[in-house]
């Protein structure tokens, strides 16, 4: 059966880019992808579709709507352009190295939106009922959002959770080696440190990259 779509790259997500998977991890993928001709002009909606693999899952995007989600500063978007494992269509190799090679460029477009979503992404774990996993990611959230703009390291460096202080305590709230009560005061004051910051962020916005 023809696909309606031509795939662009294709790039690991989730917890192998951050160091914190296990033997048992799902690979999950995002790919970006030109559709054809009929999608074009028959659908107005950006072509995106989830697709299950023997490994995870592989989530099919119009890069128009990647695109779209990297202007918005989607971290699990942008995390794609930093991936550790890439598959590239050799048709388009020169664009997808030309966008990879800016991709520190494309994150620092607008800064006090990715501090948004930063910030936003913490508050929902705690508006929800409490997981291990929620938690995890509201620590790792604060670490990205810490190391990125507190401590200025490239976003590259700051995805690479095995490098935080934090580490041991989001691989812990994360398998649920935390006490529950522990891991929201913790989460409390992560938050209260990242509001504290706002006024310090850089408003201006430059998508000329």
């Amino acid at each position: 059966m023809k696909k309606d779509y031509e795939f662009v790259f294709t790039s690991l997500y989730g917890s192998q880019n951050y160091n914190l998977d296990t033997k048992s991890s799902d690979k999950d993928y995002k790919m970006a992808v030109v559709p054809s001709i009929n999608k074009l002009v028959l659908d107005k909606k950006p072509y995106i579709k989830v697709e299950e693999t023997e490994e995870g899952l592989v989530e099919v995007k119009d890069i128009r709507h990647t695109f779209l989600s990297f202007k918005k500063m989607s971290i699990v978007d942008l995390e794609v352009l930093f991936s550790k494992e890439v598959i590239k269509n050799r048709k388009y190799k020169d664009e997808i190295d030309k966008l990879f090679s800016i991709r520190e460029e494309v994150v620092r477009s607008n800064p006090y939106r990715l501090y948004q979503v930063m910030l936003g992404i913490m508050i929902s774990g705690t508006k929800r009922k409490y997981t291990p996993k929620t938690a995890a990611q509201s620590m790792r959230y604060f670490d990205l959002f810490n190391r990125y703009f507190i401590r200025e390291e490239t976003f590259e460096s700051a995805l690479d959770t095995s490098k935080s202080e934090f580490f041991s305590l989001i691989k812990d709230a994360k398998y649920g080696n935390i006490k529950e009560e522990i891991a929201k005061k913790e989460i409390e004051e992560m938050i209260k440190i990242t509001k504290s910051y706002e006024d310090k962020i850089d408003k201006n916005i430059n998508y000329e990259t």
